[in-house]
């Protein structure tokens, strides 16, 4: 068995895999987004991206 000690250090392993999870999904989005602007704002599309009303 698992004392309180051990416990814990899984507990903080845990949350330090989630948390640099966290952190690869919002460079993983940040870099979506930068890709996507880039696309709308290339001239080789010959027009430029307006939103519909």
């Amino acid at each position: 068995m698992l004392d309180a000690k051990d416990s814990e250090g899984l507990f903080c392993k845990e949350e330090s895999i989630e948390q640099r999870k966290e952190l690869e999904n919002k460079a993983e989005i940040d870099r979506v987004i930068d890709e996507i602007c880039a696309l709308f704002n290339n001239k080789a599309l010959g027009r430029i991206w307006t939103p519909q009303h």
